[in-house]
């Protein structure tokens, strides 16, 4: 912690940089605190790859992610780094070559966060695919959660954290701030229509879980350029492919700095106007109350 007598003399910007060393150093510590010493593999029928992408602004904390995506209880096939072309050199020269090991760096036409799935799914269209964002602390039992939540019986998205879809009289959706937020019910731990999973928390994505059309960026740039998470859920509707929660609370432990260009205070109110897009483009979802009965 910064004392109050060194918050009233130091500036503001030494202040800042305090405290990102401060915090860098607390999840440091419980990463070596977590270290994983004997790991076990998977038992999906198929590779296993956690994907993710991250922009020049975030390479700085990247190495910190990429060791806890490294140190897990259930190892992956493949951990996959989708970077644009135009930041491949920025990346070598700000990230050590140390914590690239074992990781597979992808250079890629720049879609934004799109990035962490649609390009994975194109080039291993026969795995099963985990997404990463890339401002987050992942536990080391994060992936053994996601992998062991999926049902081979009775197959389907397996996620950390949804929201829960909500309806009004009408059939029409409700704003996206009067949505269920971070569900944890038990209707939300069995395969549903009416979750979307924010990604943020990882999310695992079967074999043909989505719609072909996931990977055309004609579509996804037009009507939902910043919403990713919307776009992945109406391509899971768009395939018929219900969503589970698994685990408890994900607990938001931001990598420092991390939040100084993020998306999700912008697309809380661009959400409504994507979300107009694609009813528009694709129509409801099932779990609408015109098809279901009206909810509440």
């Amino acid at each position: 912690m910064i004392s109050p007598i060194a918050r009233r003399l130091l500036p503001g910007f030494v202040r800042k940089s305090i405290r990102v060393r401060l915090g860098l150093w607390s999840l440091e510590r419980r990463l070596r605190a977590e270290r994983v010493l004997a790991r076990t593999a998977h038992r999906l029928p198929g590779e296993l790859i956690v994907s993710l992408t991250s922009h020049p602004a975030r390479f700085p904390t990247l190495p910190l992610l990429l060791a806890c995506l490294k140190n897990q209880t259930v190892q992956p096939d493949r951990i996959v780094l989708w970077i644009g072309w135009d930041d491949m050199q920025r990346l070598k020269h700000v990230c050590p070559q140390s914590s690239l090991a074992g990781v597979e760096v992808e250079g890629c036409q720049d879609f934004g966060s799109f990035n962490k799935l649609v390009h994975t799914l194109q080039k291993f269209p026969d795995a099963f695919v985990v997404s990463a964002d890339d401002d987050l602390y992942y536990s080391s039992t994060w992936l053994e959660t996601l992998v062991s939540g999926y049902d081979t019986e009775n197959p389907s998205i397996v996620c950390s954290r949804a929201h829960r879809i909500r309806f009004d009289a009408e059939g029409g959706l409700r704003p996206y701030r009067q949505w269920e937020w971070d569900v944890q019910d038990e209707a939300s731990r069995m395969p549903c229509a009416d979750i979307l999973p924010t990604g943020m928390a990882g999310t695992l994505y079967p074999p043909q879980c989505l719609h072909p059309d996931v990977a055309r960026s004609d579509l996804f740039l037009v009507l939902c350029p910043t919403g990713d998470d919307l776009w992945f859920y109406w391509m899971a509707y768009r395939q018929r492919t219900l969503v589970r929660k698994v685990g408890l609370v994900f607990p938001h432990q931001y990598l420092p700095r991390s939040q100084d260009a993020s998306l999700w205070a912008t697309n809380i109110i661009d959400n409504d106007v994507q979300l107009r897009a694609l009813c528009s483009e694709f129509g409801m979802p099932t779990c609408s109350p015109k098809k279901v009965g009206v909810v509440d």
